[in-house]
């Protein structure tokens, strides 16, 4: 056996798909079946290939075969990149300002039980949730905070013209007719306008 530069270039490549392969079988990496066959056959391949071009005397290789390693690295990457973000975003807890983010897609997840001074954020006033929810100068997160834990304010947060777009959305999403009818009345005025 003759390894050469791009025969263990090659040999490189395969082992290095066969580690992505490995990498998701761990709960940091999550790869569906079509990429773990995928994956896994390039490889067999790429490993196979780098013995069968050990073996073979005299062969001229396509240029930059050497390069071949590129393509799992990215793959690497992105597979980093992924696992990275999905601990930064399980490392936060999960809250009822997660409606009050418009560039969140992730559906509004149960929430957390809160201790019960959290329940009614407090702000001038007698601080009421009542209170915020129809309030002109309540923030984005204590509106969502009041969506998720007074289900009996959802009119009033329809109306507050604060209350930010994804809660909006995530009312309208919860059924109730007061709501729907709040906001078509609130869509109706801002055509109007």
């Amino acid at each position: 056996m003759d390894w050469t530069v791009e025969a263990l270039s090659v040999l490189v490549t395969g082992v290095l798909f066969m580690g992505i392969v490995v990498a998701g079988l761990t709960p940091l990496v999550s790869l569906n079946p079509a990429s773990y066959v995928a994956f896994g056959a390039a490889g067999v391949v790429f490993v196979g290939a780098a013995f069968a071009l050990a073996r073979v005397q005299a062969v001229n290789y396509p240029p930059l075969m050497w390069a071949l390693p590129i393509l799992p690295l990215l793959v690497i990457g992105v597979l980093f990149r992924d696992a990275v973000a999905a601990r930064r975003g399980s490392s936060q807890p999960e809250h009822a300002t997660a409606i009050a983010r418009p560039d969140d897609e992730r559906p509004l997840a149960a929430p957390v039980e809160a201790p019960a001074s959290a329940l009614e954020p407090n702000r001038g006033g007698d601080g009421s949730a009542r209170e915020i929810a129809l309030s002109d100068s309540a923030t984005e997160n204590e509106l969502a905070l009041i969506a998720i834990n007074n289900p009996e304010l959802h009119t009033e947060l329809a109306r507050n013209p604060r209350t930010p777009a994804s809660v909006l959305y995530w009312l309208a999403q919860q059924g109730d007719t007061e709501v729907a009818q709040a906001l078509r009345e609130r869509s109706m005025a801002s055509a109007v306008a």
